[in-house]
C-alpha cells in the first residue's frame, strides 16, 4: 500500500495513514522486488517452488523494460536513477511517500540485487549490465559531494532531498556512500572498466574515513536518529570491497562496524508475558532473543519500540562470517534467523497469508503489527543455509566455526559442565576428531565427554571433499 502523508496535489493526509493504491517497489520499503527476485531462485533451484524461475524471469524483465525502461528516471537532473516505486492506480512511478523523489540507498540496493542476480545465472539480459553502468555514471556520479561521499536523495526536479517528515538531507551519510561504492564495484565487475573500481575505491575510503570520525553513529535509512539497518547495508558493502580491494583499513572498518551491531543485539530472553498476546493471535511466539535494537538514539522516529524484522540483518552477518570466520558472527546470524522463526504467522484458519511474519516485534503493549509486509518475510538467508551440513548441540562453546564447502562443517568445541556434549548433524556424514576418522562408517551422532577441547571436522558422506 501507498504511504505518504501529502498527496501530489498538496493535501496533508492525516499522519501514519496509508492509502489503499497498490505500490510495487524494488527496495526499501515493504516489497524490495529485487530481493524477492533472487529468493524466488533459490526457491526454484532448491525444488520448493519449481515453477518460479519463469517468475523470476518476468521479475527481471519488468524490472529492466517495463515502461520503455521506465524504473530508471529518463531525463532531467536525476536521469539513470532508479524509482523506488510504481503505483498502480495512478500509472506513475514515485517514492515510497508518492513523491516525485529518489533515494541513494536504493539505487545500491537495486545495482546489487541485479548483480547477485546476473552472478547467480538467472539472467543473461544485455540490458542488465548497462542500466547499472547508467545509474552509476549518469545519477551517482552527478550527485557526488565536494567534501567527499554522496547526496542522501533528491527530488527529480533538482530540489535536495528530505526525509519523510520533509526534513532535508544537508549533508552525505554512511548508508548511501557505502551503496554508491557497492553500485561502482558491481559496475567494475561486470565491466572491467578500470576506472569504477577507482570510484568504488575512494568511495570507500571515504566512507570509512567518515565514520571514524563520527565514532560509528549512522544516520537512519529516512528519518532522525541513529539505527542498525543503516550499518548492516554499511558492513555489506565491506564485505564484497574486502574481496576486490586491498586495504587493510577496509577489514578494521568492517569489525568495528560488525561490534556496534554485536552491541545492539537482544542476547537474552526477558520475560514477555504480557505481550505474548500480541502475536498469539496470528500464531507467532513473543520472543525477541537474537533480535536487534532498531532505533538506537532517544526520539528516535522509526522503530524506537520494536525489533524489526528484516532480511539485511542476517545477510551482513553472513557475509561477515563467510570472510572472517568468526563465531560470534555465525552465532549472531543463526540468533536472528531464530528470531525471524518465532514471528512467523503459522494459524491456517485466519484470512492472512499463513507463513509471513510481522514487521517487528514490538515493546509497546498497545501497539499491534497487525499487517504483514514481504520484505520482512523474505527467507534469502535462510535458503543460502539450506544445502548446507547442519549441526544441532547442547551444553558447549564454539570458538570456531568454519565450512570449507556446503558438505563439510569444522568445528572448534570446548564442552562445559560436567555433563557430555550431544551433536547431531542432520545427515550422514564422516566425522574426524582432530584429524582421525571416527568409527566404521557415516554417524549423525557425536559425544564429547564434559570439560574437553576438540576440533572436529564432518563430511557429508556421499560428498568427494578430503579431510
Amino acid at each position: 500500500m501507498l504511504r505518504y502523508d501529502q498527496r501530489p496535489d498538496g493535501s496533508v493526509i492525516e499522519p501514519g495513514v496509508t492509502e489503499n493504491d497498490r505500490l510495487i517497489e524494488l527496495a526499501w520499503g515493504g516489497v524490495a522486488n529485487v530481493v524477492v527476485a533472487e529468493t524466488l531462485f533459490h526457491l526454484a533451484e532448491q525444488g520448493f517452488w519449481p515453477e518460479a524461475e519463469d517468475r523470476v524471469r518476468q521479475m527481471i524483465e519488468a524490472i529492466l523494460h517495463f515502461a520503455d525502461g521506465g524504473f530508471q528516471v529518463q531525463d532531467g537532473p536525476c536521469r539513470g536513477a532508479w524509482w523506488n516505486g510504481y503505483i498502480v492506480e495512478q500509472r506513475r512511478f514515485a517514492s515510497r511517500y508518492g513523491r516525485a523523489h529518489v533515494e541513494t540507498p536504493n539505487q545500491g540496493f537495486v545495482n546489487y540485487f541485479l548483480y547477485r542476480l546476473w552472478s547467480l545465472g538467472a539472467t543473461r539480459d544485455p540490458d542488465l549490465p548497462r542500466r547499472i553502468e547508467h545509474n552509476c555514471t549518469r545519477f551517482l556520479q552527478s550527485i557526488e559531494r565536494p567534501e567527499g561521499g554522496v547526496e542522501y536523495a533528491r527530488y527529480t526536479d533538482g530540489r535536495t532531498g528530505q526525509s519523510r517528515f520533509y526534513e532535508d538531507y544537508t549533508r552525505g551519510y554512511a548508508c548511501g556512500t557505502a551503496m554508491t561504492a557497492l553500485s561502482w564495484l558491481c559496475a567494475w565487475r561486470l565491466t572491467g572498466i578500470p576506472d569504477y573500481r577507482q570510484q568504488a575505491k575512494r568511495l570507500f575510503d571515504f566512507l570509512v574515513d567518515e565514520t571514524a570520525r563520527n565514532e560509528w553513529r549512522f544516520l537512519e535509512y529516512d528519518t532522525t536518529g541513529a539505527d542498525t539497518a543503516a550499518p548492516a547495508w554499511v558492513l555489506i558493502a565491506l564485505c564484497e570491497a574486502i574481496q576486490d580491494l586491498d586495504c587493510p583499513a577496509y577489514r578494521q572498518a568492517a569489525d568495528r562496524t560488525f561490534d556496534l551491531l554485536w552491541i545492539l543485539r537482544y542476547h537474552v530472553q526477558p520475560d514477555m508475558e504480557r505481550y505474548k498476546a500480541k502475536e498469539a493471535v496470528w500464531g507467532g511466539r513473543m520472543l525477541i532473543k537474537g533480535g536487534m535494537v532498531h532505533g538506537s538514539t532517544p526520539g528516535s522516529r522509526q522503530g524506537s519500540h520494536a525489533a524489526h524484522i528484516r532480511y539485511d540483518f542476517p545477510l551482513a552477518f553472513e557475509q561477515y562470517w563467510r570472510l572472517t570466520g568468526r563465531s560470534k558472527a555465525y552465532a549472531a546470524m543463526i540468533g536472528y534467523l531464530n528470531f525471524q522463526t518465532w514471528h512467523q504467522f503459522t494459524r491456517t484458519d485466519l484470512p492472512i497469508g499463513t507463513g509471513t511474519t510481522t514487521e517487528q516485534c514490538s515493546l509497546v503493549w498497545d501497539y499491534v503489527q497487525d499487517t504483514a509486509q514481504i520484505k520482512h518475510s523474505n527467507p534469502l538467508v535462510m535458503l543460502a543455509l539450506t544445502p548446507w551440513l547442519q549441526c544441532l548441540g547442547t551444553n558447549a562453546e564454539i570458538t570456531l566455526a568454519q565450512r570449507p564447502d556446503a558438505n563439510s562443517l569444522c568445528l572448534d568445541l570446548h564442552s562445559l559442565g560436567e555433563a557430555p556434549t550431544w551433536l547431531e548433524w542432520d545427515r550422514p556424514a564422516r566425522i574426524y576428531d582432530e584429524g582421525e576418522l571416527i568409527g566404521p562408517g557415516p554417524a549423525t551422532r557425536f559425544v564429547l565427554p564434559p570439560r574437553q577441547r576438540r576440533r572436529l571436522k564432518a563430511i557429508v558422506a556421499c560428498s568427494d571433499s578430503s579431510p
